[in-house]
């Protein structure tokens, strides 16, 4: 079809099939269908995170899809989060941008590992004044 705005794609009998051991299928900015490999043997040069304090920044909303109005969303504003990142924000073919979701995900998860730690570190230093 079309792959300007208005072109539609179906794929019957998927809707409402649970499979067991899933992955997600993306689509990236041209429209190609894949998946991301989290095998380290796909991967080089690992190494630690080291900021992903961007998080705190990003504004979560509720909308409603134009044509979909019967159905509250969450989530966030791509014109948004390009002023905060714009290597989070992809262009699709059909000029409409969306989000690296995964990346942020992944952020916000190491994010709350940085914050429980600090409770942690917290909850150790007033123990240790209560223990005086």
């Amino acid at each position: 079809g079309d792959p300007g705005l208005g072109g539609e794609c179906y794929i019957s009998n998927i809707s409402g099939r649970t499979t067991g051991a899933a992955v997600a299928v993306l689509i990236d900015g041209s429209g190609k269908l894949g998946t991301i490999s989290s095998s380290r043997i796909v991967k080089q040069n690992i190494r630690d995170v080291e900021d992903t304090s961007f998080v705190h920044q990003l504004d979560i909303k509720n909308f409603e899809y134009i044509g979909a109005p019967d159905r509250q969303q969450i989530g966030m504003i791509a014109e948004d989060v390009e002023e905060i990142r714009s290597d989070l924000v992809i262009m699709q073919q059909n000029g409409i941008k969306t989000l690296d979701y995964n990346y942020i995900t992944i952020a916000a998860i190491k994010e709350i590992q940085n914050l429980r730690k600090e409770i942690d570190d917290m909850k150790l230093l007033i123990n240790s004044m209560i223990n005086k």
